[in-house]
């Protein structure tokens, strides 16, 4: 007879966790899987603004397998070990872990689909649509010869000098991106890097990882300006930057939700594996 797994539930406000040390292990959990975890990682570069609390989920041995956190915003983000997403789980051992996440409540939960699939059992959502695909390109794709011919641009490394101009860019491609302070702060760091390329002295196209490991690198903030775009100018940042990153052991992620980037990621070699998922909480009437 198989027993379901005990876990323990802990509430932690922000202050808490920082007055515990916790942040740096939240940290580390997500970086386990960042293509799943980006918007968590980048909130915990700050995460006392981000987060309002966070709820633990931990097995007997006390190592961390889930984590619920509450944003200030009152939006709310979840990370899961892939352990939990085997089926063969008995879920009545994450009622607990469930019932915690509806005490709480949220306005949206936006997480991993396969996640909040774990979660579907205990009716905590009324609602929910799909969002940006997930998608992960394997060590030796990136290392390939065939990616090396998609790079058919003189690619310069972004420096934070450049960033003005980026920000430029970005405000003619994207309705949202990342703030420049968490651009430059990553590029001195080492965190991430970027490459470009430049027409006639002018900064055309871009492409920037972030949240590097020797196991994971993030491809993010992927642009070409609107009057250059059809000329291959993204699959040339995107393979010429995942060539400078190449490691025995390291794949590479990314999120999109625009059909026509999905199509030149998938041609690179990246394969879909997950999507991210928009949840509203069902509240008591």
């Amino acid at each position: 007879m198989t027993h379901p797994i005990e876990y323990s539930v802990t509430f932690l406000e922000a202050e808490e966790i920082t007055r515990r040390g916790l942040w740096s292990e939240l940290q580390r959990f997500a970086q386990e899987d960042p293509a799943r975890h980006y918007f968590i990682l980048l909130g915990l570069l700050n995460p006392e603004k981000t987060f309002q609390g966070v709820i633990t989920l931990r097995d007997c041995d006390g190592t961390l397998t889930a984590a619920y956190l509450q944003r200030s915003s009152g939006n709310a983000q979840l990370m899961m070990s892939p352990y939990l997403l085997n089926s063969a789980i008995q879920h009545d051992s994450l009622r607990p872990f469930a019932e915690a996440i509806r005490r709480w409540g949220f306005n949206q939960l936006i997480a991993a689909a396969s996640y909040c699939r774990v979660l579907e059992p205990y009716d905590l959502f009324v609602s929910h649509f799909i969002g940006a695909e997930i998608a992960v390109m394997s060590p030796e794709t990136a290392a390939s010869e065939a990616l090396s011919k998609e790079i058919l641009y003189n690619l310069e490394p972004l420096k934070v000098e450049d960033l003005d101009e980026i920000i430029d860019l970005y405000q003619r491609c994207f309705h949202s991106f990342t703030p420049r302070p968490v651009m430059e702060e990553k590029l001195l760091t080492g965190r991430g890097h970027g490459v470009v390329v430049r027409e006639n002295g002018r900064i055309i196209g871009c492409a920037q990882s972030e949240f590097e490991s020797p196991h994971q690198a993030l491809i993010v903030g992927v642009a070409t300006e609107p009057e250059a775009r059809g000329r291959g100018i993204a699959s040339a940042c995107v393979a010429g930057l995942t060539k400078s990153l190449v490691a025995p052991e390291r794949f590479f992620a990314l999120q999109y939700d625009n059909p026509s980037a999905g199509r030149i990621y998938k041609r690179l070699g990246f394969v879909p594996v997950d999507h991210v998922g928009h949840y509203h909480f069902r509240r008591e009437q």
